[in-house]
């Protein structure tokens, strides 16, 4: 992966996190990979907030006969996740989409705090109180990834991606900073269909709440991660299987992950040994 370092730091702070061992994500990113690693059949992951990349460059470096589907609205954040995809080889597992997850097809517009040449992982569409410049994306429900073809619309309708529509959904992450419970609105269908896991951000008590209120009626239990942001849903009818498997599965693991820095300030995500 690849960050530059300016006048006033590092200009990607989730990588940065990463490169000094500050990263606060790692159970949540423990159980991402538990889910690709344990998984029974090959299937595809959606990756909602992507971000520079992550969470979907870990997928297929665990585990090759998975694809994943990256989902960025920020143009200039999507420029990143791009070029990273590229630095580790993996443009043909993932399919990264300049588009966000909403409940509705609309565009929707986003309010940038920063220059138009900088990143932002707190981007939202709520806003900030503070604004440089607003960005404009198209937005689809995640249902529409899991319908016909036809129904498949701006990037994800790419004919070298045979994989979608997407028919084994093994399992979501949605950051989408406040705004989760837009994305699980359009996504009904598909988590009926699919049963996936689910890693989702929660900024605050009523955004849990909001989110258990939707996930919970549909048979989903939920593991709130203690000191970080996510709550874990996973299908009740798996839950004490996948609790039970994942404490087994970090005790047999020495190095979960391997983060390798590299002079040029840049970080290659290796493959579990």
């Amino acid at each position: 992966m690849e960050m530059f370092e300016n006048d006033w730091g590092p200009e990607d702070p989730i990588l940065n996190d990463a490169l000094n061992a500050s990263f606060d994500e790692n159970v949540s990113l423990a159980w991402w990979m538990y889910f690709a690693r344990t998984a029974a059949d090959p299937g595809v992951f959606f990756d909602v907030g992507a971000y520079s990349g992550l969470y979907s460059l870990i997928i297929p470096k665990v585990r090759q006969d998975h694809r994943v589907v990256a989902m960025e609205p920020s143009s200039i954040t999507y420029g990143r996740l791009v070029r990273n995809l590229q630095l580790n080889i993996l443009d043909p597992a993932i399919l990264a989409a300049n588009i966000a997850a909403w409940n509705t097809d609309e565009q929707i517009t986003f309010k940038h705090p920063f220059g138009i040449y900088t990143m932002c992982p707190g981007e939202s569409a709520l806003g900030f109180a503070k604004v440089d410049h607003t960005v404009s994306a198209r937005a689809i429900p995640l249902d529409s990834l899991v319908s016909q073809r036809s129904d498949l619309k701006d990037y994800v309708d790419s004919a070298s991606y045979d994989f979608m529509p997407a028919r084994n959904v093994i399992a979501v992450k949605i950051d989408v900073e406040g705004v989760e419970p837009r994305v699980i609105e359009g996504a009904m269908t598909l988590i009926e269909q699919h049963r996936p896991f689910i890693i989702c951000e929660a900024l605050n008590e009523p955004a849990k709440q909001a989110l258990r209120a939707l996930l919970l009626p549909l048979r989903y239990s939920v593991i709130d991660v203690d000191n970080e942001l996510n709550l874990i849903f996973i299908p009740t009818e798996k839950f004490e299987a996948s609790r039970s498997g994942f404490a087994n599965w970090c005790a047999a693991q020495p190095t979960p992950l391997v983060l390798t820095a590299q002079p040029e300030m840049c970080m290659r995500v290796d493959p579990l040994p």
